[in-house]
């Protein structure tokens, strides 16, 4: 027969041995967790290599390459014609010229001026609008990556509102 110390130290380790058991099953579970989220991560990755590879992108890439590098071409060519009519009148001024001379310059100049402001305008605004797609992009990015993750569970009511708010 048991006495009562035997049968409280069987229910003791019948006890301890459910508790690891549940301890160790749950250690599992964290990592066959951890091993989703890391295959998943792992998939994201080797899409976003795929898809910088594609043609598609590659011809993007390039495009906006080329129209930053026309851009700044405009904005180049502007000055170098703002300091050539600059010449054009310190050139004139030093002259002595005739009515109908100075009222030719005068308006080639001021064709001159209007080319040149056309010509930065363009080489600025498309410098511009360029600065404001990469912030939608990235708005948009943002987006993704919290509506993606997991690590926006971790944050608080009050915090994803604010989130959520600054992004909109």
């Amino acid at each position: 027969m048991k006495t009562k110390d035997e049968k409280t130290s069987k229910k003791i380790k019948t006890n301890y041995l459910r508790f690891k058991e549940y301890v160790n099953r749950r250690k599992v579970e964290r990592l066959v967790a951890k091993l989703r989220k890391s295959k998943s991560e792992c998939l994201a990755y080797a899409e976003l290599l795929l898809e910088q590879n594609s043609e598609e992108w590659k011809t993007n890439q390039i495009k906006e390459n080329s129209i930053k590098t026309k851009a700044y071409m405009a904005i180049l060519l502007g000055c170098t014609l703002l300091l050539v009519a600059l010449c054009i009148n310190i050139y004139f001024s030093l002259k002595t010229l005739d009515k109908m001379q100075e009222t030719i310059l005068n308006a080639v100049t001021t064709i001159l001026n209007i080319v040149i402001s056309m010509v930065v305008g363009i080489g600025v605004s498309t410098i511009v609008l360029d600065f404001f797609s990469y912030v939608q992009y990235t708005r948009e990015r943002l987006k993704e990556i919290i509506i993606d993750k997991t690590f926006i569970k971790k944050l608080s009511d009050e915090e994803k509102k604010n989130v959520i708010y600054k992004l909109m």
